[in-house]
């Protein structure tokens, strides 16, 4: 906080005891009282149990908001021709049991990287002297771009992502971390010279199984072995890739296409190989 940090997020809340919590919050407000203090809740936080307590995340003086999973979940629910009452009982609920400070910090996107990418236009459209008022409203409303952890559909209660923008390991990191469910990973594609280590490290607790294609394949999986993760296979291309993934899902599951490496070889660009990943998912 001293270096300047206006605020922290603490993954998975949920298994951080109150004290400790507490403490980090006392520590963060006695250096800044507008410091943020955001937590990683997936269910409806105002309910939510563990410890054998009912937690006191946002009345007892702890997190400032969450992460806004049961929204998104509700929304995307019924995107996917899910029942309109479901929807609008879940996101009634979270507008009623939610302090109004905590819904005004509630934001739309998936990915955590896109509190840098929001944090930078922001602090441009304020140097352009844009009101705030204009600049949240704003923030509120944009959705993820075409190709960049785009959602595609629900199937059979498989979650499908589209990240074929993921063409190198460090922005398809950033795509596995945004990931908040089991998370069958197509991964593989052309040889740039990169080095997955990054890549695979991002397994741990993310990715059940992955899934590889295109020239990288033996490679990744060469670093998959190094770092102990066993459970991959090959396809020879990408309606192999999806047919793949809809075997081996279970109900509650993610599929999520962030290769790593470029769609050169086997298709045009990036582009391409996302609509193609759309396409073969949407004929399930």
């Amino acid at each position: 906080m001293k270096c300047g940090n206006s605020g922290w997020r603490l993954d998975v809340a949920d298994e951080l005891p109150d004290p400790f919590i507490q403490h980090i919050r006392e520590a963060i407000k006695a250096e800044n009282p507008d410091a943020l203090l955001l937590g990683e809740v997936w269910e409806d936080a105002s309910i939510k149990e563990s410890y054998s307590s009912r937690r006191r995340f946002l009345y007892g003086k702890q997190l400032d908001s969450v992460m806004n999973y049961p929204f998104r979940d509700a929304i995307l629910g019924f995107l996917d021709c899910g029942d309109g009452r479901d929807m609008v009982e879940m996101i009634t609920c979270i507008l009623e049991n939610y302090p109004r400070p905590v819904v005004r910090c509630l934001m739309n996107l998936l990915g955590t990287h896109n509190y840098e990418n929001v944090c930078a236009a922001i602090a441009m459209t304020k140097a352009a002297g844009i009101p705030d008022d204009i600049i949240v409203q704003q923030v509120k409303k944009f959705k993820a771009v075409e190709h960049r952890i785009e959602y595609v559909a629900t199937k059979n209660d498989v979650w499908y992502y589209n990240d074929s923008k993921g063409t190198n390991p460090e922005a398809s990191v950033k795509a596995i971390e945004a990931m908040v469910r089991p998370t069958i990973l197509i991964g593989g594609g052309y040889d740039k010279g990169s080095e997955f280590d990054m890549y695979v490290k991002a397994f741990k607790g993310k990715v059940k199984k992955l899934v590889l294609i295109g020239q990288t394949a033996n490679k990744i999986a060469q670093t998959c072995d190094k770092y102990g993760f066993k459970d991959y296979v090959f396809a020879n291309d990408l309606k192999e890739v999806v047919d793949i993934c809809a075997a081996s899902a279970d109900k509650g599951d993610a599929v999520l296409l962030s290769p790593a490496c470029a769609s050169w070889g086997m298709f045009d660009n990036y582009e391409q190989r996302g609509d193609m990943f759309k396409q073969y998912v949407n004929e399930l």
